[in-house]
C-alpha cells in the first residue's frame, strides 16, 4: 500500500493483501469498502489477493498471517472463521487477530421454488410431521448460517436433515438444483437469487420485516413462531483482521482511516445490493 506520508510514519509493504474466504459473497462485497475507506483522500493503493479454500477460511488466515506483522497486511474474514481451529485448518486460537468488523448482513429462509412450501408455516409444519425428511444446507457445520438453522429448529420445534456444504455459494445452487429443499444464508448472498426466481424467501431470521427492492417486503420469522426469540438473531459480522501483535499506531490508522472513509456507526448499502451496515471499530 503506497501512503501518503502525512498518514502513517512507518516503513511501508508496497501492497496490502485482503485474504478472503472462499465462497463468500458477503466478505468479496466489503473489500470495495475497505479500499475506499483505507485511501480515501491519500495517495495510496490496495491489493486484493484471493486465497480461498482450507477450512473456514484456514488458507486465506494462513497466508496473511505468514507476511510481516507490520499492519500492512490485512485478512478479509467473518465470523464464521472462528471455528477453523475446532475442524482442523487453523492451528492456532483466534485471539492472535484483532478484527474490524465493517458489516454484516442479516440471514433468511428460503426455499426451492418448486417446493410446495408458500410459507414459513407450510414449512415448519412438514418437518414437524415428518422429522428430518427435508433437506436443508446452511453453508459448512459451525457456520453462522449453520448456527441460525439450528436456531429455526430450537425455536420453531422442527427438525431438518442438514447437508453441510463447503460455503454459502454451494448450499444455495444446492437449493436452485433440488438436491436440497430449504437454504438459510445472508439477504446479501440470496438477493440476486430471490430476484431471478431462483429461490423463494419464506422468512428472516431478524424481528423484524426487511424490505428489499424489486423483492418488496421479506416478513419476520418470528411472526409465524414468537419463540424464535430466545435463540434468535445470531448476527453475522463480516471485516477484516491484522495480527493481534501488529504495531498498535498502524491499527490507531486503520481505526480512524474506516471512520472517516464511512462514518462511525452509519448504516449505509454497499452498491445498493449488499444491504451491510457499514462501521469502523476494532474489536480486539
Amino acid at each position: 500500500m503506497v501512503i501518503h506520508d502525512q498518514w502513517i510514519e512507518i516503513p511501508i509493504d508496497p501492497a496490502a493483501r485482503f485474504s478472503t474466504k472462499a465462497g463468500q459473497r458477503s466478505v468479496g462485497a466489503v473489500n470495495p469498502v475497505k479500499r475506499r475507506s483505507l485511501t480515501r483522500g491519500c495517495d495510496s493503493r490496495v491489493d486484493t489477493r484471493k486465497k480461498t479454500g482450507g477450512v473456514a477460511g484456514s488458507v486465506g488466515m494462513s497466508h496473511a498471517f505468514s507476511k510481516p506483522h507490520d499492519g500492512y497486511t490485512l485478512c478479509g474474514l467473518s465470523e464464521s472463521n472462528v471455528t477453523a481451529g475446532v475442524q482442523g485448518g487453523w492451528d492456532k486460537k483466534f485471539d492472535v487477530w484483532d478484527t474490524f468488523i465493517v458489516g454484516g448482513s442479516p440471514d433468511v429462509i428460503s426455499v426451492t421454488p418448486d417446493t410446495p412450501y408458500k410459507t414459513l408455516k407450510d414449512l415448519i409444519e412438514a418437518a414437524k410431521k415428518n422429522p428430518n425428511s427435508i433437506k436443508a444446507a446452511a453453508s459448512g457445520a459451525g457456520s453462522i448460517h449453520h448456527l441460525n438453522l439450528l436456531a429455526v429448529e430450537k425455536g420453531a420445534g422442527a427438525d431438518f436433515n442438514f447437508i453441510p456444504y463447503k460455503g454459502s455459494a454451494p448450499s444455495q445452487n444446492a437449493a436452485m438444483t433440488g438436491e436440497v429443499s430449504v437454504v438459510v444464508t445472508s439477504l446479501a448472498e440470496q438477493q440476486q437469487l430471490l430476484r431471478g426466481g431462483k429461490l423463494r424467501a419464506l422468512g428472516m431470521l431478524i424481528p423484524d420485516a426487511f424490505e428489499v427492492e424489486g423483492l418488496g417486503a421479506i416478513p419476520s420469522s418470528f411472526d409465524a413462531y414468537p419463540g424464535l426469540s430466545e435463540y434468535l438473531p445470531i448476527s453475522q459480522a463480516i471485516g477484516f483482521a491484522v495480527p493481534a501483535d501488529a504495531p498498535d499506531k498502524a491499527k490507531a490508522v486503520l481505526v480512524a482511516r474506516l471512520q472517516q472513509g464511512h462514518g462511525h456507526g452509519q448504516g449505509q448499502n454497499v452498491g445498493q445490493r449488499e444491504l451491510l451496515p457499514a462501521f469502523g471499530e476494532n474489536r480486539g
